[in-house]
């Protein structure tokens, strides 16, 4: 597999990646992001295996001129799957304190540099019958969470967003390219610092561990039923009867 994951400066993009450059299905990763950090992550990887291809680009997902750049590279390495987990928490304030700008900068980077990641690769899941694409949800996506509104919005959009482009590629005959969104947990991030210094409700805290076990799962397991989904780490999903009803693990009128 080549693995292209943005946000992967730091983080969860990060820890995805030290993850998966160990496994032995991962011949090729590509790091994403927007912050020369991801020089660093480059380095901590080819010190855990050298003999892993690795390519790291800095660019911000928002911005299509930017991503322009990929084209040419995904045409001689064609890439297997794509983890969207670049994102910022944007604004924290109650809704009135907040301007359309700081409202649409968020969404510009989760939603829309998601969305544009996505619709950058497809061509080549498309041409190959084959790609794995996980997108991240996260807190306020399925529930109200006050002071994070454009976190929030952004997220419920990046899940509908993953829903939609499943439906679609379903419709299409394309059945094993497959989207899902996860929601990670409160995984002890730079991220997570900034929710808690603001004053965010974080009742637990989760190991790393937890959501790497998840994406593994999306990315190597090959049950095509699995599709539009959005799943929590510590959700049950090595129990296939959780995905039984077409509506479970979805965002749905209840």
């Amino acid at each position: 597999m080549h693995v292209v994951i943005t946000g992967s400066g730091q983080g969860i993009g990060k820890e995805i990646a030290k993850d998966l450059c160990v496994n032995e299905l991962v011949n090729r990763i590509t790091l994403i992001s927007r912050s020369s950090n991801v020089e660093n992550t480059l380095k901590s990887i080819k010190n855990l295996n050298h003999n892993l291809e690795i390519e790291a680009y800095i660019i911000d997902v928002s911005k299509i001129n930017e991503l322009e750049k990929l084209k040419a590279y995904f045409a001689v390495h064609p890439p297997s799957a794509l983890i969207n987990s670049a994102a910022i928490l944007g604004k924290s304030a109650k809704f009135d304190e907040i301007t359309d700008i700081e409202l649409l900068e968020t969404f510009k980077v989760n939603a829309v540099g998601s969305f544009n990641m996505v619709k950058l690769m497809m061509p080549f899941f498309k041409t190959q019958k084959f790609g794995r694409i996980i997108n991240f949800g996260g807190g306020g996506a399925a529930y109200p969470y006050s002071n994070f509104l454009p976190y929030a919005l952004s997220k419920v959009s990046v899940i509908r967003m993953t829903e939609t482009i499943a439906k679609e590629l379903e419709e299409e005959g394309f059945t094993n390219i497959l989207v899902n969104s996860i929601a990670p947990g409160a995984v002890k991030t730079q991220m997570l610092e900034k929710v808690q210094k603001y004053g965010g409700e974080v009742k637990t805290t989760v190991d790393v561990v937890e959501p790497l076990k998840l994406v593994n799962f999306l990315l190597f397991n090959q049950n095509m039923e699995i599709n539009g989904k959005f799943i929590h780490s510590r959700d049950n999903y090595n129990d296939s009867s959780i995905f039984d009803k077409p509506e479970s693990l979805t965002l749905r009128r209840i």
